[in-house]
């Protein structure tokens, strides 16, 4: 019985911290969003490629680009991390990056330009992904890391479910321009949250500093 309620306690104190920590919940607002406009590349991209002329090796050939770009591509991350070492800021960089795809996705119909924009892409992820876990970690009280990033990773599991369905309806319902400028938007909002992020973590180091 001790045991047990022990445990209910500690889970209370763990869902407080959570709903107190404004910083938590901007940072997976923000990964939400990304997700979102990510996940169109495996679910509306392939039909509107297939639209367009683009055949399933060629389209396949993108994600052979993107497992390269992410193997060879980690000299480049590395330097640019040790130039902003700041976890926030590589956030920054790689949502610019995925807004810079969307730009690219609303204006573009040559195969050329997709492979453009998953290079982008992918240079987007590989500073976004790992970065919003590191964020999280950092924010985590002693003894509540872990379901720090289990609200992060539930967070891209969200926006992964959330994709699908809502680019199927506006891939169905409204036009190509119209998708991707939606995706734009919710990119752009991403931006917005983050950078709430860093005023918030800003305002923070200065008072620890106080």
């Amino acid at each position: 019985t001790a045991a047990a309620s022990s445990a209910r306690t500690g889970t209370a104190e763990q869902w407080s911290v959570l709903r107190r920590d404004r910083q938590l919940q901007i940072l997976a607002a923000g990964f939400v969003l990304c997700w979102v406009m990510y996940i169109q590349w495996g679910s509306t991209l392939p039909n509107y490629l297939k639209a367009l002329g683009v055949s399933m090796p060629r389209y396949s050939l993108l994600w052979t680009l993107n497992g390269a770009m992410i193997l060879i591509g980690q000299p480049l991350v590395n330097a640019v991390a040790a130039r902003l070492p700041d976890p926030v800021r590589q956030i920054h960089l790689g949502t610019s990056l995925l807004a810079l795809t969307c730009v690219l996705l609303m204006s573009n119909t040559a195969y050329a330009g997709f492979v453009l924009a998953m290079a982008l892409t992918t240079l987007g992820e590989m500073f976004v992904w790992p970065g919003v876990p590191a964020v999280a970690g950092h924010l985590a009280p002693e003894g509540h890391r872990g379901i720090y990033q289990g609200v992060v990773s539930s967070a891209g599991t969200a926006g992964r479910m959330i994709g699908p369905v809502l680019g199927g309806v506006l891939y169905d319902h409204t036009s190509r321009p119209v998708l991707f400028t939606v995706m734009l938007v919710l990119v752009g909002l991403a931006l917005a949250v983050f950078s709430a992020l860093d005023r918030a973590a800003s305002r923070t180091a200065r008072q620890t500093g106080a």
